[in-house]
C-alpha cells in the first residue's frame, strides 16, 4: 500500500489534511489550531489493516517521518491481528523514522453522546481538556440534519462543563470498507487512533465498548488500542465496566440522560428499534430509570427478535443476564435464557447444514417457500 500525495489545505477557520492510501483519498477537516502536518503517523496507522488485508507493504512516498514508538507498536499489532484473524498477513513498513515531538500538552476524549463516551468523560473530566466528536463515524456525512442536531446537543453538554468540543470531519469510516474490512469487527480502534494521532493531543482517551473481563478479537480492545501510541500521543482505553454498570452510574446525571444517543441506524437521534437501542432500553428497564431520548421498554418481544451470531453477541447477553439476576427480574432472566438456548441451537443446526449439505439444503428450502408463496 502506497501512501502518497500528502496535502494540507486551509478553508477559513478550518483546514483539511489528506493523503492517498493507494487509490483511496483519506481526509480530515479540523479547526486550524488542531492537527499535525509534520508527521505521517495518522496515515500509517490507518493503512495498517488494509495493507494486512491485501498483503502489500506500506510504502510512504514522503520525507515526513513516522514515529519510532508507533512503528514498533504496529509490528506488535500485526502479531496480535494475525493470531486473531489468520487471513491477514504481516507486512513491512517502509518509511523514515523519527521521534514524534509533543505539540499539544493537553488531554482529550472521544465523545459521541453515547453511554461509553459520556461515562468516560464524567469519570475523568478533571483530567480532560477537550472532547472530540468525529463526523462521519457514527453518522453518515451526508445526513446533515441529524449531524446538526447531535452537534447542538453535544455542544450544550460540553458548555455545561465549560470544556471545548472539537468537531472533526473525516471519511475514515469508509476506508476499511474500500478494502473489504468491517469497521466494527476490525477497524474501529485503528480509525479512532489515526484521528487521535492527527489531532496532536498528548493523551487521548478511547471510551471502551469491551469490558476487561471480556477481551476477545474486535476492532477496539484494551489490548490493541494503546499500541497505536507515538512519543507524542498516548491512548488510554477506558474503562473495565460493562454498560449496565455505566448506566447505573449515569442515571443520577440528568444532563447525561438528556444527551444520551446510542442508535447506529442513522435515521433519527434514537430509533428505539435497533439492537443497540433495545439493549439500552432493556438496561434502563432493569434500572427502573427513564431516559428522555428513549421510550421505555414495555415488552420483551424486541429482545427476542435478536439474532446472536458472534462471540460478542453472546457476551453482551451474558452481561445483561448477570444484570437481570442482580436486579432479580424474573421475566428478563427467562427471556434472555430462552434467547441464548434458541440461538445456540440455531447456530449449531446452521453449522451442521453447512458441513453436511454445503448450504444447498437452506437454499432449497428458501426456493420452495418462494414457489409456494409467490
Amino acid at each position: 500500500m502506497i501512501i502518497s500525495e500528502i496535502s494540507h489545505e486551509s478553508q477559513g477557520d478550518k483546514h483539511t489534511i489528506s493523503a492517498y492510501l493507494d487509490n483511496f483519498k483519506l481526509w480530515f477537516t479540523l479547526p486550524k489550531d488542531i492537527g499535525r502536518t509534520d508527521v505521517i503517523d495518522a496515515f500509517v496507522a490507518a493503512a495498517l489493516l488494509p495493507a494486512m488485508q491485501t498483503g502489500q507493504p506500506i510504502i510512504v512516498q514522503s520525507k515526513k517521518p513516522v514515529s519510532r514508538t508507533l512503528y514498533l507498536g504496529l509490528i506488535q499489532l500485526q502479531r496480535i491481528y494475525c493470531q486473531w484473524w489468520p487471513h491477514l498477513s504481516m507486512v513491512d513498513i517502509v518509511a523514515e523514522q523519527d521521534i514524534s515531538e509533543i505539540t499539544l500538552k493537553s488531554n482529550a476524549c472521544f465523545f459521541s453522546g453515547g453511554v461509553d463516551s459520556i461515562y468516560s468523560f464524567v469519570k475523568n473530566r478533571k483530567q480532560l481538556d477537550a472532547l472530540l466528536f468525529v463526523e462521519g463515524i457514527d453518522i453518515q456525512l451526508d445526513n446533515q440534519e441529524l449531524l446538526e442536531e447531535v452537534k447542538r446537543k453535544n455542544q450544550a453538554f460540553a458548555n455545561t462543563f465549560s470544556i471545548p468540543l472539537i468537531n472533526i470531519r473525516s471519511n475514515i469510516r469508509y476506508l476499511p470498507h474500500a478494502f473489504g474490512l468491517s469497521w466494527k469487527k476490525y477497524f474501529c480502534g485503528a480509525g479512532l487512533a489515526a484521528t487521535g494521532l492527527l489531532s496532536g493531543f498528548q493523551m487521548v482517551l478511547i471510551p471502551s465498548s469491551q469490558p476487561l473481563i471480556d477481551v476477545y478479537p474486535d476492532g477496539t480492545t484494551p489490548v490493541t488500542d494503546p499500541l497505536y501510541a507515538s512519543e507524542a500521543t498516548r491512548f488510554f482505553y477506558d474503562t473495565p465496566l460493562v454498560r449496565y454498570q455505566k448506566l447505573k452510574f449515569l442515571k443520577k446525571h440528568r444532563l447525561a440522560m438528556q444527551t444520551l444517543r446510542v442508535c447506529w441506524m442513522d435515521k433519527e437521534y434514537n430509533c428505539g428499534e435497533c439492537e443497540k437501542c433495545v439493549r439500552t432500553r432493556l438496561i434502563l428497564r432493569l434500572l427502573s430509570t427513564d431516559c428522555p431520548t428513549l421510550e421505555p421498554l414495555d415488552s420483551l418481544k424486541p429482545v427476542l427478535n435478536w439474532r446472536l451470531r458472534t462471540l460478542e453477541d453472546f457476551k453482551i447477553v451474558e452481561n445483561l443476564l448477570r444484570a437481570a439476576k442482580h436486579q432479580k427480574d424474573r421475566k428478563v432472566i427467562k427471556a434472555l435464557r430462552y434467547l441464548v438456548r434458541r440461538e445456540k441451537l440455531k447456530n449449531r443446526l446452521a453449522r451442521i447444514e453447512k458441513n453436511l449439505f454445503r448450504g444447498y439444503l437452506k437454499t432449497g428450502v428458501y426456493r420452495m417457500f418462494r414457489i409456494n408463496n409467490p
